[in-house]
C-alpha cells in the first residue's frame, strides 16, 4: 500500500486458513471474498476489481473510547494503529461497496459495578466522503448491562445491526 498497490484476498470452499487470508488483505490494504467453488473465481475477481477502482470511502478511522474502570486487553481483526489512555484508533485507507469489517475490542473488569453500566462506549467513524470530499463522522454508544446474578458486567453490541462487536471479560 505505501506504493499504491493493494492485496485483495479469495477463499474458495471450505478448508482455507481465513486469518492467513484476512491478515494479507488487512496488510494489503484490500478485504476477503469468500467463493463456494473454484467456477466462482472469475466472478469474485470481477467483483473485487469493481469494488476496489470505486471506493465509497477514504482516510476511514475507527476509534473506540471507553469508560474508567474498563482495562483494554486485545484488538482482534484490526491492527491498533493508536492507543492514547482511554480511546483506541484503527485506520484504514480506503472502504468499498460491500465491504464488511468485524473487530472485536477485549476489556478486562478491574472492579465490576453498576455505576460504570452508566457510562457508555462510544465507537466512532470518520471518514471522506468520495462524492462531496467531505469529512462525515458518525457515533454510536452502547452501555454495559449488569447482571444481577453473575455480578459480571457484559456489553453485547448488536452484530447484525453495525457490524461489530464488543465483549467484555470479568
Amino acid at each position: 500500500t505505501a506504493r499504491g498497490i493493494e492485496c485483495s484476498t479469495v477463499g474458495v470452499g471450505e478448508n482455507y486458513n481465513f486469518p492467513l487470508l484476512k491478515m494479507m488483505a488487512t496488510e494489503g490494504g484490500g478485504h476477503v471474498t469468500h467463493v463456494g467453488q473454484s467456477s466462482q473465481l472469475n466472478s469474485a475477481f470481477m467483483d473485487q476489481l469493481g469494488s476496489v477502482m470505486f471506493p465509497v470511502a477514504r482516510n476511514v478511522k475507527y476509534e473506540v473510547i471507553f469508560p474508567q474502570g474498563l482495562q483494554y486487553q486485545q484488538l482482534h481483526g484490526h491492527q491498533l494503529k493508536e492507543k492514547s489512555g482511554n480511546r483506541l484508533t484503527v485506520r484504514l485507507k480506503n472502504f468499498y461497496a460491500g465491504m464488511q469489517e468485524i473487530a472485536f475490542v477485549h476489556f478486562a473488569v478491574a472492579h465490576p459495578s453498576k455505576e460504570l453500566c452508566e457510562k457508555p462506549v462510544t465507537i466512532r467513524i470518520t471518514y471522506t466522503d468520495v462524492i462531496t470530499f467531505k469529512r462525515m463522522s458518525e457515533e454510536s454508544q452502547v452501555k454495559l448491562k449488569w447482571q444481577e446474578y453473575t455480578k459480571k458486567q457484559i456489553l453485547v453490541y448488536d452484530n447484525a445491526e453495525k457490524n461489530s462487536g464488543t465483549w467484555l471479560r470479568h
